[in-house]
């Protein structure tokens, strides 16, 4: 290494082409770059949906989804199999291993289902595909005062043009109905017709076709034969003739039924500021610029307008480039100061050349993890942007330890290649490995389940940047620092002040370190044990304020958005119309907040407003503008909006979203056993233990959302009248839920026809008890005399996890209670015993609780490894097995820096904050290995202990202060921002800002006297050490 010091010291040239090309790299990568709102998630994840038209939840499971598990089970590569039979057919998601190829496993799987030859024949073939990630960018609202139909085809137009334009990969239509030809016919026109459903749909059939007869072969050519009698409109089925009378005469379909041409039936209302709507949203996925996507989505808004129907307008909104590009102004501004207050504070210590040269690593660094950011599959986005910040301070200190040790040579020995050289090898393997030990502790963000993005992005650009940061400061730093001409006093009067302040710093340094630190310090070695007692009960007193429950806690930080959504689940079977009701409501309630606070504040505070109703679900979105300025509080605009909403008797649950933290419920349970009987004993079992733990409320099971089912049980008598099982559900399903004639091509879409009796009839029990089942003679017989009828309750939803059924219970919390810790009792203690009495059965936390408690799990596991690495790594390096441990030290307190950091600033334990004490640990033991190593030289030279700690402190107190003050100035803008866009971060800037800070005293104080006891229990009758020093050769290579 030292070889490839010398080298580039005395070879210039080759340093500032080094220099050049990582400049120009990153430079010119920049532009290149992907640019997204959220790092890019690996999903490993492959999707099974198959559709099965008029199936209940427990027929699609025992049909269909059981039978797709069993086909699975045994394929390699799976680590979690969770299912759902749904109404219409079920969606099976299949959780590939961390490191297994998600497409062999889709292959696989793939040809497992496709094998399957017992699923129903009226089920729709499976869908299997692999997952892909993908981020909303904007969004586009088509409203006006036109029909569905209007509306739904100017959409799709859009949609196809919108898809030609470049940087706009994916637009998709949010939610519109389907298109359906509903022909339906009462039972007493089929009665008087003497038809039967079957027979009226295979005539359709017979006379709505396209078909090839083949070629006549003429002489002059082939003339090929079609019959072109497909019928595409509900027009063209009205004319199809059903019955020839015995006049001669024709009954057509549209005289015995009532055909709507239109959408399927189920209940839709979508409306934006007040007007019927669509939207366009549009997605990102591989190689994007949400920066151009958004640009080339407002430019076809510009181009449209003047193309649009009258009374139809096209609004841009949800544009998440808007707060991209506010994040990124704020984290570029923040960055730019973080970058002048660093140079500012080394102006102060070092002459400005050497300054200059010291900051200069800081710009190489991070140009050159932009450069590699493609290679490393990593974005532009709010993540990545922030870990840039976040080394500012951190890349640097290698630079001002090297810069600090050729000042000190210079100053010595006179300005040169040989002292520059002797300065930089003198610290080189400080240098490294302090380098290796932070990048240590950044390798766990690393291996973190594939979910957690964010730390995998900011674990590859801090490696990178300290990658380049260790090639500057070795290499290109000694170079143009070899060459600086000796100082001389400048003749400009500024340069002359500042070389005047810096003296005078110097001398206000040296003062602090020999008339106040020194004596300080030999106070604390004189009573070591108390002063090490001391430290460690603040840290057991502060560190209680977190593990005890005193801190707020959010598993992702509490950001405010620009947007405020209200969804309501409504009860199980709640008829549309009343859905309708209830969301117009809703929505009516945020026209009005709307009018109001825009009129009271005399500035538009809400935007656009957005309603939603299908189902069982009510949305209304509310966009808040000018955010920053915002004169009202969110929590208590929620409030007045819940409120004037009216009664909620309809809504199951609920919840308004302001804030990026995605919304979950405090204690989510996920229940799991061998069937449903033991699903639900089990299920009560823990409703009734949560009853009984005081601060629980609201507690839900999902297996009490059951809807009526009614079963037909076929009667023994049935079989002696010609009537089967499979007659009697069969011509049921094709008055109720319909027969299937055939699908014709429309637009985008295939358009089912379907045939059944009319809407009213469907809706009246009593014209299921009046129907007649027609047998094999062609004999209509009454359904009571061949079935039986029984109400039952029946799930909505049937899921599976790994093949057992489950579901999930809730619970709310009130203020002053720990969700944790009650989630943790019943893990703990009831779960162990309700496995004893329903064998198979499982309990575990899900939603919220489960990904914190994963990250956390994983996040400390990889850090203990890192511990240990170092440990083992230290040990070696200072042969020693205890003076690892000594480095090592700081970590706990960089822990307490992090917890009074947040306490200081109000703000909540996050996972950016457990981010940043990991982040932490990996800085604070650097300062420990400088001063370690600097005693550990002064016993070498056969110094006393006592002193050698007094000195080898004293020695390295510049540079410790000078890293410590570098690395908390560098976050301070970012930590004093107070605009929304600054949120997200200040959780882990805080972390990292004070547990450097509080780490240095610890260094500086506790380090010291923990050194003296462990140095006097391990060497009591000695006065000296043996050489555990970091091993240097200054040698100036031949």
């Amino acid at each position: 290494m030292n070889h490839i010091i010398h080298w580039f010291i005395r070879n210039p040239i080759a340093a500032n082409l080094l220099m050049a090309l990582i400049f120009i790299g990153g430079v010119s990568t920049f532009g290149h770059v992907d640019k997204n709102f959220f790092p890019e998630r690996i999903v490993n994840k492959v999707q099974i949906d198959v559709v099965y038209p008029g199936a209940s939840p427990r027929q699609s499971e025992e049909q269909i989804l059981n039978r797709i598990e069993d086909a699975i089970r045994d394929v390699n590569g799976i680590d979690k199999i969770e299912s759902k039979a749904l109404e219409n057919g079920v969606s099976v998601t299949v959780d590939a291993l961390a490191d297994y190829n998600t497409q062999t496993l889709l292959n696989d799987i793939k040809a497992k289902v496709n094998a399957l030859s017992e699923l129903p024949s009226d089920a729709e073939s499976p869908q299997i595909y692999e997952q892909q990630f993908r981020s909303m960018v904007i969004s586009i609202a088509i409203s006006g005062d036109i029909s569905e139909a209007e509306l739904k085809t100017l959409s799709e137009h859009l949609q196809r043009q919108l898809l030609e334009k470049a940087w706009i990969p994916i637009v998709e239509l949010r939610q519109p109905r389907d298109y359906e030809v509903s022909i339906e016919v009462a039972a007493s026109t089929l009665d008087e017709y003497d038809l039967s459903f079957t027979e009226l749909a295979q005539i359709l059939r017979r006379a709505s076709l396209n078909v090839s007869a083949g070629d006549i072969q003429s002489v002059s050519g082939d003339i090929q034969i079609q019959a072109r009698m497909q019928s595409y409109q509900g027009r063209d089925f009205a004319n199809i003739p059903v019955i020839s009378t015995a006049t001669g005469g024709q009954v057509k379909l549209g005289d015995i039924a009532t055909i709507k041409d239109g959408f399927i039936e189920d209940g839709l209302y979508s409306q934006f500021d007040g007007l019927p709507s669509l939207s366009l949203d549009i997605y990102v996925a591989e190689n994007a610029d949400i920066l151009k996507t958004s640009a080339a989505a407002h430019n076809f808004i510009e181009e449209m307008q003047s193309q649009l129907p009258n009374g139809v307008s096209l609004s841009l909104w949800r544009d998440q480039s808007k707060e991209f590009r506010g994040r990124l102004n704020t984290l570029i501004n923040n960055g730019f100061g973080g970058l002048i207050l660093i140079f500012v504070i080394l102006l102060l210590f070092l002459r400005p050349m050497l300054a200059f040269w010291v900051c200069s690593g800081i710009a190489i660094s991070l140009l050159g993890a932009i450069w590699l950011l493609p290679t490393a599959g990593i974005s532009l986005n709010m993540v990545s942007l922030f870990a840039f910040i976040m080394i500012l301070g951190i890349v640097v200190d290698d630079a001002i330890i090297v810069g600090e040790s050729v000042y000190s040579h210079h100053s010595k020995e006179g300005p040169g290649a040989a002292s520059t050289y002797r300065g930089t090898a003198s610290v080189s393997k400080p240098v490294i490995f302090a380098v290796i030990t932070t990048m240590i502790f950044f390798i766990p963000f690393l291996n973190l389940p594939p979910e957690f993005a964010e730390p995998y992005n900011l674990g590859v650009v801090v490696l990178v940047a300290l990658s380049f940061s260790l090639l500057d400061s070795l290499f290109i730093l000694p170079a143009h620092l070899a060459h600086m001409k000796p100082e001389t006093p400048s003749k400009n009067p500024v340069l002359s002040a500042l070389e005047k302040l810096r003296h005078k710093v110097a001398q206000g340094l040296d003062y602090l370190t020999q008339s106040i630190y020194r004596p300080i310090l030999l106070r604390c070695l004189h009573y070591r044990g108390i002063t090490v007692a001391t430290f460690i009960a603040l840290f057991l007193i502060v560190s209680s304020l977190l593990f005890g429950g005193w801190l707020r806690s959010s598993f992702f930080p509490i950001v405010p958005l620009d947007l405020v959504e209200a969804r309501f689940t409504l009860r199980d079977g709640t008829p549309f119309h009343q859905a309708e009701e209830f969301g117009k409501r809703v929505e009516n309630a945020a026209l009005q907040l709307k009018l109001d606070i825009n009129k009271q504040y005399q500035k538009p505070f809400i935007g656009h407003i957005e309603t939603a109703i299908y189902g069982e679900t009510v949305r209304v979105s509310m966009e808040l503008l000018n955010v920053e300025e915002r004169p009202f509080d969110t929590e208590r605009l929620k409030q007045q909006w819940l409120e004037n909403s009216g009664s909620i008797a309809l809504v199951r649950d609920y919840i308004i979203q302001s804030t990026l933290a995605p919304t979950a419920k405090p204690i989510e349970l996920q229940i799991s056993a061998l069937d449903t009987q033991q699903l639900q004993q089990l299920s009560k079992k823990l409703e009734q233990r949560l009853a009984e733990m005081s601060g629980v409320y609201d507690i839900r099971s999902k297996l009490n959302e059951a809807l009526p089912e009614l079963r037909v049980h076929l009667k023994p008598m049935a079989e002696t009248l010609g009537i089967t099982a499979e007659d009697v559900i069969g011509q049921l399903r094709q008055g109720y839920y319909g027969e299937e004639v055939q699908r014709i091509p429309r637009a985008q879409e295939d358009v089912k026809v379907m045939l059944r009796y009319p809407q009213t009839e469907r809706q009246q029990l009593a014209q299921l008890l009046e129907h007649k089942i027609r047998n094999n003679t062609g004999n209509d017989i009454p359904l009571d005399m061949v079935a039986d009828l029984e109400f039952v309750d029946a799930l909505k939803e049937i899921r599976h996890i790994d093949g057992l059924v489950a579901t999930t219970i809730t619970a709310e919390v009130e203020d002053g209670f720990n969700a944790k810790q009650i989630t943790s009792s019943i893990l703990t203690n009831d779960a162990v015993e309700w496995a004893a009495i329903f064998p198979g059965s499982k309990v575990r936390r899900e939603g919220a609780q489960e990904s914190q408690e994963t990250f956390i799990s994983e996040l400390f596991q990889m850090g203990l490894l890192s511990i240990i690495l170092i440990y083992g790594l230290f040990a070696i390096v200072f042969r020693s097995y205890w003076q690892p441990l000594l480095v090592l030290s700081a970590i706990p307190f960089g822990l307490m820096g992090a917890i009074l950091g947040h306490i200081l600033f109000g703000r909540e334990i996050s996972m950016f904050s457990i981010l940043g004490v990991v982040a932490v640990a990996g800085v604070v033991v650097n300062d420990n290995l400088v001063m370690l190593d600097r005693i550990n030289q002064l016993l070498a030279e056969k110094v006393e202990i006592q002193r050698a700690i007094i000195q080898g402190a004293s020695d390295r107190f510049r540079p410790i202060i000078l890293t410590s003050l570098t690395t908390f100035t560098g976050m301070m803008p970012i930590m004093l921002e107070g605009s929304i866009q600054a949120r997200f971060l200040i959780p882990m800037v805080l972390s990292l800002a004070f547990g450097v800070l509080l780490a240095t005293t610890v260094t500086l104080l506790f380090v010291p006297a923990l050194t003296s006891i462990m140095m006097s229990l391990t060497k009591p009758h000695k006065n000296t050490e043996t050489n555990n020093s970091i091993e240097v050769d200054t040698r100036t290579p031949s």
